[in-house]
């Protein structure tokens, strides 16, 4: 038993120490919570939006919402409450919800999901070059994992160039744990792409392993952030 509370406490320092505190937003209960604003490659601050060709939006609530979150979910002494950016109509992200909750670069997983450090943990990008990281919740066993491949690129769609892109790749880990010498880049089912100070501005797949290239799954259209 101390063995398992010195452990949730080696996971919550190692969370929390990496919110910093940025603003306190005084609720209407009259307590303080801290308030993680938006970085730059997914900058969804209260009242923006994103609009796709494939008819999907994406948009943030107009404030902050509070958000309890837990490394632990059996001990409540490791809960902890945020003020967090709220994702509405988050097809693009969360199938099984209509929202979820932004933490910099990780986003609220589906509801009923197996958390393993809490609700929040599905990463969606990382700003270093060859780093891997989860990007989704178990499925029977197997984690959806993803890799950015490329910094500081450029692409266009339609006429319009988008600098300082980050392109990652997502696979299933089954995939290169199966012994058969597979690459992230041999498995990858999906490729995206983010744009800084834009956010998400493209998404491919493919089916492996009967596809070698990716279609363009949905592009951007419109955006607006509200910083």
């Amino acid at each position: 038993m101390k063995a398992k509370l010195l452990f949730c406490f080696f996971l919550a320092t190692i969370f929390l120490g990496s919110c910093s505190k940025e603003d306190d937003i005084i609720t209407d209960n009259g307590l303080s919570y801290d308030t993680i604003k938006p970085l730059d490659y997914f900058p969804a601050f209260p009242g923006s939006y994103w609009i796709y060709d494939n008819n999907d939006t994406l948009k943030v609530a107009d404030q902050y919402q509070m958000f309890i979150f837990g490394l632990n979910e059996i001990d409540p002494a490791y809960y902890d409450t945020l003020l967090l950016p709220k994702l509405e109509s988050s097809n693009i992200y969360n199938t099984d919800d209509s929202y979820g909750f932004v933490r910099r670069y990780e986003i609220t997983a589906p509801s009923g999901a197996a958390y393993i450090q809490g609700p929040i943990y599905r990463g969606i990008l990382s700003t270093k070059e060859d780093s891997i990281f989860i990007y989704g919740p178990s499925i029977q066993g197997h984690y959806p994992m993803a890799k950015t491949i490329k910094v500081d690129t450029s692409i266009y769609i339609g006429s319009k160039e988008y600098k300082n892109v980050i392109i990652t790749i997502h696979w299933d880990d089954a995939c290169i744990s199966g012994g058969y010498g597979n690459s992230p880049e041999d498995c990858a089912t999906l490729r995206e792409y983010y744009g800084k100070d834009v956010g998400l501005i493209k998404r491919e797949h493919r089916y492996y392993p009967n596809e070698t290239l990716f279609t363009i799954h949905f592009e951007l259209v419109d955006y607006y952030i509200n910083k």
